[in-house]
C-alpha cells in the first residue's frame, strides 16, 4: 500500500518549521489560503468577521470532502500546521462566534489547568491565553488541544487508512510548540 502525506498550513513560517522537522517535499504542502472553496484570508484575528471564521470552517469541510473522494490504495497522513487561534477553533469547533468563552470552557473541561488559571484567563484574549500557556510551560495543555482538534477532524474523514496530525506553530518562537503526536 502506498503512503501519501498532505500538509495544510496557514503561514509560510509554519510550513518551514514543519519542513525542518519532517523533511517532506515541498509538493505535499498546501497553504490554507489557497484552498479553492472558499479562499481564506491569512489573518483570522479576533477582529475578523464571522464570514471569515465561517470561511475557515467551509475550507476545512471542503478539503475533508475532497479527501473522502480519494481512491483507497494508500495510507494517508494529513498534517495541520496552524496558529493557536485556528487550532483552537478546530478543537472547540467554534466558527460562528468569538472563541474566548468556548476556549476557556474547553480548557476547564479537560481539567488540565487549575481553577486559579481559569479565573485569571476568563477575560483574556485568545493571544493572551496562548502566551500564558506558552510562558508557563503548559505544553501538555497545548498538546491536548492538538489532540482534540485531531479527534474532531478524524470524525469527519471516511477513508479507512489515514492518520491526522495537528501541530501548533508559534509566531513568537517561530517553531512548532505542540503536536498531537
Amino acid at each position: 500500500m502506498q503512503n501519501k502525506e498532505i500538509v495544510i498550513y496557514d503561514t509560510k513560517e509554519g510550513m518551514q518549521a514543519h519542513q525542518e522537522l519532517f523533511r517532506l517535499p515541498a509538493s505535499v504542502y498546501l497553504n490554507l489560503t489557497l484552498l479553492k472553496e472558499p479562499i481564506v484570508q491569512r489573518d483570522l484575528s479576533l477582529n475578523s468577521s464571522s464570514n471569515l471564521r465561517q470561511s475557515f470552517y467551509v475550507s476545512i469541510i471542503g478539503m475533508i470532502g475532497k479527501i473522502n473522494t480519494l481512491p483507497y490504495p494508500y495510507n494517508l497522513t494529513i498534517h495541520f500546521v496552524l496558529n493557536w487561534e485556528l487550532m483552537s477553533r478546530l478543537a472547540t469547533w467554534c466558527f460562528d462566534r468569538t472563541l474566548e468563552r468556548d476556549l476557556i470552557d474547553l480548557l476547564s473541561d479537560i481539567g488540565i489547568i487549575n481553577i486559579y488559571d481559569i479565573n485569571s484567563l476568563k477575560d483574556a484574549t485568545i493571544e493572551e491565553v496562548f502566551l500564558f500557556l506558552l510562558n508557563n510551560y503548559k505544553f501538555g495543555v497545548l498538546r491536548k488541544v492538538c489532540q482534540i482538534a485531531r479527534d474532531n477532524i478524524v470524525g469527519l474523514i471516511e477513508i479507512k487508512s489515514f492518520q491526522v496530525l495537528c501541530h501548533i506553530f508559534s509566531n513568537h518562537t517561530k517553531t512548532i510548540v505542540a503536536s498531537s503526536l
